[in-house]
């Protein structure tokens, strides 16, 4: 399983494009961790966090990560106030905020809270958080806009405000009696500590990764308590009463997207034309014409050249405009298939406008469930379900498509988003289990 980052509004749509091999689960509540650890992930970051009316995420829900032996980075936000309070135990924190509430510095769970949007508007920040406000305040010191003395008052002023009013415009407001060069200085100079230490965790974490480093002993003994036992029971039962509470990444609703054939299609086009401005195709000197017009005979079942003759007549075409009808289709499948490949994130948005997201996000939540009553993890591999790749290639285009398996796997796959024949294999295993072995399966109409 790849690393799961809990990640909200500390993080932005391009880090998560920029960090493309890691899982991203929405902001971690209580019992996430726990249940996250059903998917056997390599490494958790934990960024952001509930905390504020949602039980927030629970110091032993980490140690019992760490005690499977599983690494865990806390950073930012709420992972750098966990990292802080669990670092003696090997919870490995990044970033300056971390090193702020672990020396002492920041002792409130107040300094990283702020107002965001839900996720459907990608966890815009409604507020600003007051470890950013003391980052800018620190900036406007070292560059001799203010002085520490004034700085101080200003965050004393700000640090009064419950934490959903604290904004840049309360900043300037407050500087202005004290300041009013800061307050112009302010509006060009706006910091974001919490996306730093995000960037610098999110990067420990691939430099981890990369390196294949092993999950280190555990430095202490998990203690199973009666309350960790009731705690294990409420997670559990919270998963199988509310399906909406199990973690769903993007991944895994692109993979349901992809799955649905026809639809991944149909979306895939309409990102492409909100996407097209800017981008060039590619030249007619780089396509293989003789490749596309032997696909294309194949295609039309013109197996002989006279065929081949008879039918560009009835069409009214010449061989070298039927070339460069190819050139011109093969050249918008190339601008689409690179655009589309570059911008996962606007498959997710396309889902949203449509109603669907949420759709197929609790099919994947139930595939997770039939993996998991199978007794399989989420990388199931053909032998452990008794099939042979190809029976299970067959098996979905006669269920999915209604139509044999293509002779030329590759160009179909590519077709339909999948980056190779492996990727595919790993999801329609999982798709077989779940057709097969569970109760419900929806497919989006």
């Amino acid at each position: 399983m790849k690393p799961i980052v809990f990640a909200g509004p500390s993080v932005t749509r391009q880090e998560r494009q920029d960090f493309p091999d890691f899982v991203w689960l929405p902001p971690a509540g209580q019992g996430d961790v726990f249940r996250c650890l059903s998917h056997r992930p390599s490494l958790i970051g934990i960024i952001d966090g509930y905390f504020d009316g949602t039980p927030a995420v629970w110091h032993k829900e980490i140690l019992h990560a760490m005690s499977a032996g599983v690494t865990v980075f806390g950073g930012a936000s709420m992972g750098a106030l966990r990292a802080a309070e669990l670092h003696s135990f090997g919870m490995r924190g990044v970033g300056k905020i971390f090193e702020a509430y672990r020396d002492g510095i920041f002792v409130d769970d107040d300094e990283v809270a702020l107002m965001h949007g839900p996720a459907e508007t990608g966890y815009v920040n409604l507020s600003v958080a007051m470890a950013d406000i003391r980052a800018a305040l620190g900036q406007a010191v070292a560059q001799d806009v203010i002085d520490q003395h004034a700085a101080d008052g200003i965050a004393g002023v700000i640090k009064k405000l419950h934490f959903p009013e604290r904004d840049w415009s309360a900043v300037r407001a407050a500087a202005m009696p004290i300041s009013p060069r800061l307050a112009d200085w302010i509006e060009h100079n706006k910091v974001s500590q919490k996306l730093e230490d995000a960037r610098s965790l999110l990067t420990e974490m691939r430099n981890h990764a990369q390196l294949g480093e092993q999950g280190s002993a555990p430095s202490f003994h998990f203690e199973t308590t009666e309350l960790w036992n009731q705690g294990v029971e409420k997670f559990r039962s919270a998963a199988q009463t509310d399906p909406d509470i199990l973690p769903v990444s993007d991944e895994w609703i692109m993979e349901e997207l992809r799955l649905q054939c026809d639809l991944y299609k149909e979306i895939r086009d309409d990102v492409a034309l909100t996407l097209l401005a800017g981008v060039q195709s590619s030249s007619a000197g780089d396509i293989q014409r003789s490749e596309e017009e032997t696909q294309y005979r194949l295609d039309k079942q013109l197996f002989t050249a006279a065929s081949f003759r008879q039918w560009l007549d009835d069409n009214q075409l010449s061989g070298e405009r039927l070339a460069d009808l190819l050139v011109q289709r093969r050249q918008l499948k190339d601008i689409v298939f690179r655009i589309t490949a570059a911008r996962p994130q606007a498959f997710l948005d396309e889902l949203r406008f449509r109603g669907l997201h949420a759709v197929l996000a609790r099919r994947a939540r139930a595939k997770q469930r039939a993996l998991g009553a199978a007794g399989l993890d989420d990388n199931p591999r053909p032998k452990d379900i008794g099939l042979l790749e190809q029976d299970l290639v067959e098996w979905f285009f006669a269920n999915r498509l209604a139509q044999d398996a293509p002779e030329q796997l590759d160009r179909v796959l590519a077709e339909l988003g999948f980056a190779s024949k492996y990727i595919f294999l790993e999801a329609i295993m999982r798709e077989y289990i779940y057709e097969t072995r569970s109760q419900d399966s929806p497919v989006p109409e």
